[in-house]
């Protein structure tokens, strides 16, 4: 049973209900570095990011057509400037 984007219902249910797991997705870079991205700089993921994009999309895909119930994204390394309050 698959979550759908945006149902937090549904989330806050299955992280309340220990008979049913939810499956991460996992090993992102080791997947992406296996499908051709460059992972040896320190900046990679955000590199990655704004150079193609898709691959993250894909990847991802890949994990929740394998049963991935939650991704990680890979965003931790980019930054979009400071937010103004």
């Amino acid at each position: 049973m698959g979550l759908q984007a945006g149902d937090q219902e549904s989330l806050e249910r299955r992280l309340r209900d220990p008979s049913e797991p939810l499956l991460l997705d996992g090993g992102l870079s080791t997947e992406l570095e296996r499908r051709g991205a460059d992972i040896s700089t320190h900046l990679w993921s955000a590199k990655l990011l704004i150079d193609n994009p898709s691959l993250i999309e894909d990847t991802h895909l890949a994990y929740f057509e394998s049963g991935a119930d939650v991704a990680i994204t890979a965003s931790y390394q980019g930054e979009w400037g400071p937010v103004s309050g």
